[in-house]
């Protein structure tokens, strides 16, 4: 019986090489990183993030580490940062990746956005639907266990989606096409992505949904040491998610072995609710790696 933990390590980490040689020059696993994130979640902040978030989407490449295009406000103080602090403080890279030869080159040539992806055409060579149509298709349909399974890493731990879980999006889906190529035909900067679904969601949502990417604004109000006792004295008790590992992942598959495709219980958030936090283990590797995602948990079904 065969387990993903290893094969999903390998997916989500971006490998560089020279051109026209297949010799890897750097391998960063800022993926890893990012779906490590887990922190208490305070609404307050949420809502004050979102209410004064300014993000610039017009930047050259060579301005993402100078130009301050990330403005907002924590815990009563303004803050301004380029793209390369933002990810600082969302802890995705180390001080020694920065001073790395072809850092620069790496973080400026990240993809940004699904301009030129095909979602059509990757949905119909992943899935049993005849046709792609957005937030009405079903990750359920998707032919492959561990694309399946990523795509709820996308889902809950990137994106934080409590309810429609299966629900596709564009933009989820060349996330995905990505991790399925293991970032041969381009690779994401992670960076942006984030800050980009942050914009998206301070713009014109509903107060209550706005504790989605929460986990990421506790982290960079902790790096941005804004987070004093009393402030945490004024904040309302936090909201835990659940850790990214193997056992969440297993809770989103019911006794039928299908992946949930529809909220078991209608408006009310599967993971994000008020508990003492559980103790995370060091890495999505070790956490994917040791406990095997078994093969007949999320067998593919048969239809007809």
């Amino acid at each position: 019986m065969m387990g993903y933990g290893g094969e999903i390590d390998d997916m989500l980490r971006i490998r560089l090489r020279e051109v026209g040689s297949d010799e890897e020059i750097f391998i960063y696993v800022v993926w890893i990183r990012a779906f490590n994130i887990n922190e208490p979640i305070y609404t307050e902040l949420c809502h004050e993030f979102y209410s004064t978030y300014e993000f610039d989407e017009v930047c050259a490449d060579d301005e993402l580490q100078t130009k301050k295009i990330i403005k907002f406000r924590l815990g009563g103080h303004a803050h301004s940062l380029t793209l390369l602090e933002f990810a600082r403080r969302l802890g995705l890279y180390q001080a020694a990746e920065l001073d790395e030869e072809g850092f620069n080159v790496y973080f400026e040539g990240g993809l940004h956005n699904d301009e030129h992806f095909n979602a059509q055409e990757y949905w119909l060579s992943i899935s049993r639907e005849e046709n792609l149509n957005l937030s009405r298709s079903h990750a359920s349909t998707i032919r492959y266990p561990i694309l399946m399974v990523i795509h709820k890493m996308i889902t809950y731990g990137l994106c934080q989606r409590t309810t429609w879980y299966d629900k596709i999006q564009k933009n989820n889906l060349w996330l995905l096409s990505k991790f399925h190529a293991k970032h041969q035909n381009g690779y994401a900067n992670v960076a942006w992505l984030i800050t980009r679904w942050m914009k998206r969601k301070g713009a014109g949502t509903q107060k209550e949904s706005q504790i989605c990417c929460g986990h990421f604004i506790s982290k960079i109000a902790r790096k941005s040491r804004v987070l004093t006792e009393d402030v945490l004295r004024s904040l309302s008790t936090p909201v835990y998610c659940r850790d990214l590992d193997t056992t969440t992942l297993k809770e989103l598959i019911d006794s039928k072995s299908r992946l949930i495709h529809e909220d078991p219980q209608p408006g009310v958030p599967r993971f994000g609710i008020p508990r003492p936090p559980r103790a995370s283990m060091q890495d999505l590797y070790e956490r994917m790696g040791r406990t095997d995602i078994r093969q007949e948990a999320i067998e593919l079904i048969e239809y007809g």
